[in-house]
Formats: structure tokens, sequence, C-alpha cells
């Protein structure tokens, strides 16, 4: 018997292309199928809008570096050894030199006052001003409102009166060159206005002898003057003298008595009557004293 033939190879399957063949036409013969229309293009993307940016911002200039801190020097320890002062008697002679510079002011700027005031207000003539300044001091009175309208303290009419007297004072003992070598200020020659001339040179002369304050002197001649008017039997003031001497002391205050008249709107009625009253039998009696005055002040008594 014949040998058997071999089993023939299986035949391998083709693997598939990517893409199936396209069908190719048989010539001569047209094909049945249509071919498929061509496909339209993609329409192209419409452009995005433009976004405007804001500008960038400038770089910052780098900061300076902090100026490192200048090393603190040591402080050395210094034992400073205070001079010792000068001797106590010439501290004390240095203090009375500089308060004599400062009443010595106070008296210029006085005598200065007073000097003006009799020049222009009284001729000149001390004896003149003694003979109205009295009873009629309304110049001196209207001077010292217009200082107060002007809140200039200090020229209270009383103070301008006494301006006058202090300068009078210091022309009888010969002049600013004669009160200038005295260590004594404006207070103490206004104390001594009060007594006679002779003695207030003698007060002058202790004060400035044992060194007394204003204050000091001014008791001094309160002393005298009571012991004088004990010794002399002087009588009493009249009441009406004590009285006016102490309206006239309101007056011629640094604050106005009478001031503030607007403020009577701001009153009830039964305070307005009772202040009316006052001032009624207040008018009345000055009233009466004034024509019990008038024959005397005018030389006919």
């Amino acid at each position: 018997p014949a040998p058997a033939a071999p089993p023939a190879p299986a035949p391998v399957a083709a693997e598939p292309s990517a893409e199936p063949p396209a069908p190719t036409a048989k010539p001569g013969r047209k094909s049945s199928k249509k071919a498929a229309p061509a496909a339209e293009p993609a329409p192209a993307p419409e452009p995005a809008p433009a976004v405007e940016l804001a500008p960038a911002p400038a770089p910052e200039p780098p900061a300076e570096p902090a100026p490192e801190p200048a090393p603190v020097p040591a402080i050395p320890v210094v034992v400073e050894v205070l001079s010792a002062p000068a001797p106590a008697a010439v501290i004390d002679r240095l203090y009375h030199e500089l308060m004599a510079l400062t009443r010595q002011a106070d008296l210029l700027l006085a005598v200065g006052v007073g000097r003006l005031l009799i020049d222009r207000l009284y001729g000149g003539d001390f004896s003149s001003w003694r003979t109205r300044a009295r009873k009629d001091d309304a110049s001196l009175r209207a001077l010292a409102a217009r200082f107060k309208a002007a809140d200039v303290l200090g020229f209270s009419a009383t103070n301008l009166y006494r301006a006058i007297a202090v300068t009078e004072l210091v022309e009888k003992l010969g002049g600013l060159p004669g009160v200038e070598r005295r260590r004594l200020g404006l207070g103490h020659y206004r104390a001594v206005l009060g007594v006679e001339g002779a003695q207030q040179v003698k007060l002058l002369d202790r004060a400035e002898a044992k060194g007394w304050s204003a204050e000091r002197l001014a008791a001094e001649v309160a002393r005298l003057r009571k012991k004088k008017g004990e010794r002399r039997g002087r009588p009493p003031l009249p009441g009406f003298v004590k009285t006016l001497n102490h309206l006239q002391r309101i007056l011629e205050d640094e604050d106005d008595a009478f001031a503030d008249l607007d403020a009577v709107d701001a009153l009830d009625a039964a305070e307005a009557t009772r202040l009316y009253d006052a001032a009624t039998a207040m008018k009345e009696k000055c009233e009466a004293l004034q024509a019990a005055l008038r024959g005397k002040a005018r030389g006919d008594g």
C-alpha cells in the first residue's frame, strides 16, 4: 500500500486591513450604486472677542534697606563737683539790689503817670488838683473807665489819684534823683501819704534803715495815727462820712459795682420790686445829703 500523503496546511486568514479597500468598478460596467456625496467642510470657529487687559502696574522700586542704628556710645560716668555758692553777704546784697530795681520800676511808672495827669488835667498845678480832686474827680473816673473798657488793669480812679499824690510827694523829696537812692518802693511812698510832710520823711528814713516792707511801714503809720487821734481826743467820723467813704471805695473798685444792668429782665417781679424800693430809698438819702453839702462845697458856709 502506498503511504498516506501528509495533511495540507490550514490556510492562514489574512489580517483585516485598517481601512476596507475601495470597491473597484468592473471595466465596461457602470456601478449601480451612487457615489456618496462629499462631506461639507466644518465651519471655521468664530474668533473669540479680544479681551482688553489692564496695563500691568509699574514695578515698585525695591525698598531701601533700613539704616542700621548707630551704635550708642557709652555714657561716661562723670562726677561733677559743684562750686560753692557766693558768700551769703554777696547773695543778700544782690537780692536787695534786684528788689530795688523792681521797686524803682513801679515807682517810675507811678511818677510818670502822675506827672502826665497833673500836666494834662490840672495845668501842672498840684494845688489845683487838691482843690478840685476832693469834689470833682470826674476826669479821673472817665479815664479809669476808658482803661477798664480796654481790659487794662491797674488804672482805677483810686490808683490814678494815688499816682498824683505820690508824684507830689516825690517832688517834695527832691524829685526822682532824691528817691532813687533809697531802697524803697512805690508801696512805701503810698503808705505815708496820710501823714504830715515832716513825719513822712522820718518814717521813710526809718523804714529804709530798718529794712521795713511796705506793709510794715503802713502798720506803723496806722499805729501813729491812732495814737495821735487818741491823744487829741479826735471825735469819730459822722455816719454819713463813713457811708460816703464806703460808697466811694465801691465805685472806684476795679469791678463795676453797678454792671450787668441787662440782667434786670431775668428778675422776677418780687425781687425787682425789692431792689427798686432800695434804690429809691438810697437815691432819696443821697439827694438829701447832697443838698446839705451843696452850700459848704460851694464855699457859701
